[in-house]
């Protein structure tokens, strides 16, 4: 029974890390909302390796960490992109719903369309529930969720970097922020493949490949802080868009 406990205990804290970290977006403590995000992976993390040296991975166990990461990994990315729509002082629009109630509402249109990124997270996620064990998830079929919700939560801090002040306009453009909604959406349930860190195992291309990915990504973030972590997944998935190609050129030859 303890078994079945300790895994479900690190989900939980993954899922309340990730519903914390939503109530700091609203008043825009980015930096705070990172880091319970980061802590919300990584206990997402946690769970699914205790559940597999304790031998008590379930069913439940499986459904409980998706809602989990739905959280984390799916709507708190969509709210910290919404709420970077709001900041960008984008028109508002006023519904009067005096013929119903005595209310109106107030929102800014264009802060939906950060809520692509957890209509496609949740898509990703459902399907990776689906997918066969038989590899052991020692790679990824699309983009984990929990990499696009890194790039998205520290993408407010990559913004406010004085190394990076040159890209504030180019990043906070609304075409650019739709245009990365919609890019990782596709890479989330796209048909390429992605390394799994979690180990080293593969031939030597592959674990060449995850060393230097690994070693590059924690470069960068030594050198920008926890503004790195978006850049360390712009080059996570560059590094592997090259390897599907070379991977696919040569079943063609």
């Amino acid at each position: 029974m303890t078994k079945k406990i300790i895994p479900s205990f690190f989900t939980f804290l993954n899922l309340i890390s990730g519903c914390i970290a939503v109530c700091f977006v609203f008043s825009s403590q980015f930096l705070i909302v990172f880091i319970f995000l980061l802590l919300g992976i990584f206990f997402d993390f946690l769970d699914g390796f205790f559940a597999r040296i304790l031998d008590s991975e379930t069913d439940f166990g499986v459904q409980l960490d998706s809602m989990a990461d739905v959280i984390t990994s799916g709507f708190l990315p969509g709210v910290i992109l919404s709420q970077i729509f709001i900041l960008n002082g984008n028109s508002s629009t006023v519904i009067d719903l005096s013929f119903f109630v005595n209310e109106k509402i107030e929102f800014t249109p264009l802060s939906l369309c950060g809520f692509i990124l957890t209509l496609a997270a949740v898509n990703r996620l459902a399907k990776f529930n689906l997918e066969s064990n038989d590899n052991n998830h020692k790679d990824f079929r699309g983009l984990p969720a929990p990499a696009m919700a890194i790039f998205f939560g520290s993408l407010p801090l990559l913004i406010k970097s004085p190394s990076f002040l040159f890209l504030k306009p180019i990043l906070l453009s609304n075409s650019t922020l739709i245009f990365l909604a919609i890019f990782f959406s596709f890479l989330m349930n796209s048909n390429f493949v992605f390394f799994s860190l979690k180990t080293l195992k593969g031939n030597s291309f592959d674990k060449t490949f995850k060393i230097t990915i690994v070693l590059i990504g924690v470069g960068l973030i030594f050198y920008f802080g926890l503004a790195g972590f978006s850049l360390a997944i712009c080059f996570y998935i560059f590094l592997n868009l090259i390897k599907n190609i070379l991977d696919n050129k040569k079943v063609r030859d």
